[in-house]
């Protein structure tokens, strides 16, 4: 998992920088973590042509877009600002002007990937906390129209010198804590079927309906001993050995948050005529006492970027029945479009 700390202020060496220092320490010893400050880019101000509105894009070509593929590849944003005539400071304003294109408002907009946990923290030189909540709020009303989820925010006053952060310190590891402790409470990741998890990959298997609002499980009821070979061919499958005929070769993952198995999602490597008419590319399912918490929104797109690096074809291809629009949501999250459509389905294609 990974977390990107953002000094939001202009100065490198201030009392926001160090905030930030130790915000990026406490987290890397969790995650993979990354700091930057706004100064570091230059970009120009948003000039209002509300060009995006059409192309979901800026017409500008300059350092901002390195700042968005920042956001684009982390899972954690902790925005950190000083107040600014009580607001963020003029600079990391300027950033989110530029997010327009990004902004739920409008269509067609930009997006994110899914699952994205943003955290604010604020500070001030005097001692009212109403400023703090001020700059605080601005950062949240920025995530909202970013879909990213607002998970927590720390206010601090009095702080003017970096020496001044001293006496805060416990506070800013203390808010550390809670955002590890979110985080790790819905560590999702995704691992291809193997021997060593076998009892909780056989237990669940074993589970999964035949039919599943259309993902097919020829394993359900299986026996623990019979599991024994299914494994083996499912791993082989993925290797395209042991494929029936016409079959291509496929890789079956397990969703796990944490220590459980919530989910599998399967990955058809290329497509044949009938997957390209079909089934497309990939299939999930998610256990019933997971659904509707995002962990098929998270898992989907887990698996669509490594099918990015794996399938051939331009686009990701899926197909979801009509009466299940809880996976037709989680495609369309993860910037899935509906391509056609039958009497029973539709056909969703994700560009790569």
């Amino acid at each position: 998992m990974n977390a990107l700390v953002i000094n939001c202020c202009p100065v490198r060496n201030g009392a926001t920088a160090e905030i930030v220092s130790i915000i990026y320490h406490e987290l890397n010893a969790t995650f993979q973590a990354k700091a930057i400050c706004i100064s570091d880019y230059s970009f120009g101000f948003c000039n209002g042509c509300r060009s995006c509105h059409k192309a979901a894009e800026c017409v500008q070509n300059d350092d901002f877009g390195n700042i968005i593929a920042e956001f684009e590849n982390t899972d954690i944003i902790v925005c950190v600002a000083p107040s600014y005539w009580a607001d963020v400071p003029a600079q990391f304003k300027a950033f989110i002007d530029r997010c327009t294109p990004w902004c739920n408002t409008h269509e067609p907009h930009a997006r994110l990937k899914s699952g994205k946990k943003g955290y604010s923290v604020a500070l001030r030189t005097g001692p009212n906390m109403k400023e703090c909540e001020k700059i605080i709020g601005t950062i949240e009303h920025f995530y909202g129209h970013m879909e990213i989820e607002c998970c927590g925010h720390l206010g601090l006053c009095s702080v003017e010198y970096k020496e001044d952060v001293n006496r805060h310190r416990a506070e800013i590891i203390a808010f550390c804590n809670q955002i590890k402790k979110i985080s790790k409470d819905t560590l999702l990741y995704l691992k291809p079927a193997n021997t060593n998890d076998i009892e909780k990959e056989f237990l669940f298997v074993r589970d999964i309906p035949v039919d599943e609002n259309g993902y097919i499980n020829e394993y359900y009821g299986i026996s623990r001993k019979d599991f024994d070979n299914a494994l083996d061919t499912i791993i082989a499958n993925s290797r395209g050995e042991k494929l029936p005929e016409g079959y291509v070769p496929m890789t079956s993952y397990f969703l796990w948050n944490n220590d459980t198995i919530v989910g599998k999602l399967d990955l058809r490597q290329y497509l044949c005529e009938s997957l390209i008419n079909g089934s497309g590319h990939i299939g999930f399912y998610i256990s019933p006492e997971y659904r509707g918490k995002g962990f098929g929104t998270e898992g989907l797109k887990l698996i669509i970027d490594i099918a990015r690096n794996v399938v051939p074809e331009e686009e990701i291809y899926l197909r979801v029945n009509k009466n299940n629009p809880a996976s037709l949501k989680a495609m369309l999250k993860n910037n899935g479009y509906i391509h056609h459509e039958d009497n029973k389905s539709y056909f969703v294609r994700i560009k790569k």
